[in-house]
């Protein structure tokens, strides 16, 4: 099979994730519409490539080692307007949108359900997948039905219920975000609206290294008790340093790129913090960063 115009090749990876490290993928596309999607993921399939799925990179680290596959990104897969009316309470979202830029618009026009989770980096592909949220809920609430391509290429929509959503988890696994549906609430105040969405983000910007180049969150925070920048923070770990990676001094559960750090460096960093936490409190630390190219990931 023809390789699809538009996939380019070694691409340096380093330029697509928020912390800036990792080596070369053989292979890159970032496909304008969908059925130039489904033509690159028959390609891959067809010549046995891995596919390794790409949102904004916010909560990503790729390998520095080179990855002999694709990496696909889907941050070009969106339209003109940030979002469609389904019908009065429902809205499609392309999944290349930024979460951010959806939260503003949806604010702005009043309509509500979406506004405390400004302040999240990603697109609504890799947020649904991941199930981005903050103290305040997570996105899968709002979810009505997802737009995927399925293991067959097959393009449809899957309702949320057949999902197994929780923390930080979507169960959509290897199936591939086109659009989502989400319920708003009409009729509602965009000055009330826009305000809660701004002291939220507020406050994010004030508690977490937001303008640095970072990791975003490195662990779910456990079930119970302290959350895990908490347990960073009493392990006495805030500040560490390895290479150019420091585990960030404002928030405990981010590690941030100071200068040249490898993906090596943080994961050093990472496997310190994990070590230490048990040793103290017997607690086993789930990753929530992604360690794309060696999982299935967004």
């Amino acid at each position: 099979m023809k390789r699809p115009d538009g996939i380019k090749t070694d691409m340096e990876m380093k330029k697509c994730s928020w912390f800036r490290s990792g080596g070369r993928s053989r292979y890159f596309s970032r496909p304008k519409s969908i059925t130039e999607m489904i033509d690159v993921i028959r390609w891959a399939r067809t010549e046995s490539h891995e596919i390794s799925l790409l949102g904004l990179g916010a909560n990503m680290l790729f390998p520095d080692e080179d990855f002999d596959g694709l990496v696909l990104q889907t941050t070009m897969l969106k339209s003109n307007e940030n979002f469609q009316f389904f019908n009065e309470c429902e809205i499609d979202v392309s999944a290349g949108v930024q979460l951010e830029r959806l939260v503003n618009s949806l604010n702005s026009q009043g309509l509500a359900g979406l506004e405390k989770l400004v302040g999240i980096p990603g697109t609504i592909g890799g947020s649904v997948w991941g199930n981005a949220g903050a103290g305040h809920g997570s996105i899968s609430e709002r979810v009505v039905a997802v737009q995927c391509i399925d293991s067959n290429c097959e393009l449809r929509w899957i309702s949320a219920d057949e999902f197994e959503w929780s923390y930080r988890y979507s169960g959509i696994g290897d199936h591939i975000i086109c659009a989502v549906r989400f319920r708003v609430e009409p009729n509602s105040d965009p000055v009330k609206l826009q305000e809660i969405s701004r002291d939220l983000k507020e406050y994010k910007e004030s508690v977490q290294p937001y303008e640095q180049k970072s990791t975003g969150c490195i662990f779910r925070n456990p079930e119970s008790g302290p959350g895990a920048g908490q347990l960073i923070e009493i392990a006495g770990l805030k500040g560490l340093t390895v290479g150019g990676a420091r585990i960030s001094e404002l928030h405990g559960n981010f590690i941030v790129n100071e200068f040249d750090a490898t993906t090596a460096d943080v994961l050093e960093l990472v496997h310190t913090i994990e070590e230490k936490i048990f040793s103290q409190t017997g607690i086993r630390l789930d990753r929530e960063v992604i360690l794309a190219c060696q999982e299935k990931s967004r």
